[in-house]
């Protein structure tokens, strides 16, 4: 079998769990089992695929096929242009999160950043490479999630202060920032039930639900936010796609001016963000 073959043949295997990322998850096993690039693979789509290599990819399908998802099997996932380790345990980072750093990038310069849920570290470790911050630091309840932010850390020679607990409570007080970016847990328990088999049975749950309506983190982060976030200082959430109006807000509630919600690249409501200009009393 060829690597043309073996491509279309991995795209029809993988089209029931992957849908229309198929192509994208054969080309990703294949250039596994190659241990290649994109590009080799259209450059060399005639080379045959040895038994060795075979076994390789009818290992990393049979797993795929039963609904683990690929980013877990291959160990990494892609996020800002930039590889992150990623494992059970720790959610995966996803396409729409680039909007929220996107977007926070031009914020970051010169500021003291906290990337808070931080999950496998790819929020504030992309700001650190990208976004030019005098510091970052990387918060989550997860020891699992901080070893694997850790990782991904030396990975990419940043050296972020880590902290350990339950949202803000895990920040010292003395310790602020300027800019804080989190996609926290936000599904509804209705939601959590119909979410895709691979996420609702592979991904934790710490990490994805939020209480009967989505918003208990929002709540928890917002009433201790003044502490930890400076006057003047911004505030970046992840938020579900019906969540822009109700995370608005509790927002606006906590002293937060400029209240802005941002899409994602399917056109959902994907991002809101603020400026904190008065503490609450």
């Amino acid at each position: 079998m060829t690597v043309f073959s073996c491509r279309k043949f991995l795209e029809e295997q993988l089209a029931s769990v992957a849908g229309d990322c198929a192509q994208v998850e054969a080309e990703q096993v294949l250039m596994a089992a190659l241990d290649c690039s994109r590009s080799f693979l259209y450059a060399h789509a005639e080379q045959v695929i040895d038994e060795t290599c075979w076994r390789t990819i009818e290992g990393l399908v049979s797993r795929r096929k039963q609904g683990e998802p690929l980013q877990y099997i291959l160990g990494t996932a892609p996020f800002m242009g930039l590889e992150f380790v990623v494992r059970p345990g720790v959610l995966i980072p996803r396409r729409d999160t680039e909007i929220l750093v996107e977007h926070a990038l031009p914020y970051c310069g010169g500021k003291r950043v906290l990337d808070l849920c931080t999950g496998s570290g790819c929020i504030g470790i992309s700001v650190a490479c990208l976004g030019h911050p005098s510091s970052v630091a990387l918060s989550d309840i997860s020891l699992e999630a901080l070893n694997v932010a850790g990782a991904n850390a030396r990975k990419h020679c940043v050296a972020p202060t880590i902290y350990q607990g339950d949202f803000l409570q895990a920040i010292p007080d003395g310790v602020v920032f300027d800019v804080i970016l989190s996609n926290p847990p936000y599904i509804t328990a209705e939601e959590m039930d119909i979410l895709p088999f691979d996420v609702r049975n592979f991904e934790p749950h710490l990490a994805l639900a939020a209480g009967d309506d989505g918003l208990d983190a929002y709540r928890r982060i917002l009433k201790d936010i003044s502490r930890v976030l400076v006057r003047d200082g911004y505030l970046f959430f992840e938020i579900g796609y019906a969540q822009g109006r109700a995370v608005s807000s509790l927002m606006e509630q906590a002293g937060f001016k400029e209240v802005q919600v941002l899409r994602d690249y399917g056109g959902q409501d994907r991002v809101v963000f603020g400026r904190l200009m008065k503490y609450l009393e």
